[in-house]
């Protein structure tokens, strides 16, 4: 264990004298480390829509990196920078993030741009998550051997949000 030694000593400032001297050791320990409450979250989402453990990771960034519009935007240089990060190579990282696709925890909405699915990952006021969740389709199919697989994840049609708002719409009785 590495100590901290700490030695005061007074001296008689007339004379020079030393008057006392006391010592100090202090052993140093180590805190453990804090539960990264966030990365066990998407480790454990990650192993259930069957994601290799880099892929977990990088979609650690990405979800850290979506705003309060729920879009992350991943740049070329933010890919480099979650590369360097991670330790491999950017073609990794975008094999990565089409894994993430692939399991339906992500939506590319744009060039460079991904949804992290509403219903696992949120920023911004519950009534906007709400909403985007709403718009966010994933069928998923369960098997014992497979786990939870994802079928399909896309945005809503324009009929679909239609049919949901009618729905939501309090229907009047005898009308």
């Amino acid at each position: 264990m590495p100590k901290l030694v700490r030695t005061e000593t007074q001296v008689d400032g007339l004379t020079g004298e030393i008057q006392s001297r006391m010592t100090n050791v202090v052993e140093l320990h180590k805190l453990p480390a804090e539960p990264a409450y966030i990365k066990l979250y998407i480790d454990d989402i990650g192993r259930l829509h069957g994601l290799k453990p880099l892929a977990r990771e990088v979609l650690t960034y990405v979800a850290a990196a979506a705003g309060y519009d729920g879009i992350a935007s991943i740049t070329a240089r933010r890919r480099a920078s979650i590369a360097l990060t991670v330790g491999t190579t950017v073609a990794v990282v975008n094999n990565c993030l089409t894994s993430c696709i692939k399991a339906g925890l992500l939506r590319r909405v744009g060039h460079g741009e991904y949804e992290p699915d509403p219903r696992i990952f949120g920023r911004g006021s519950w009534a906007e998550i709400r909403q985007r969740q709403a718009r966010f389709v994933a069928s998923f199919v369960y098997g014992p051997e497979e786990g939870r697989r994802v079928l399909e994840s896309r945005k809503l049609t324009v009929d679909e949000e239609r049919q949901i708002d009618a729905d939501r719409q309090p229907r009047l009785e005898g009308v």
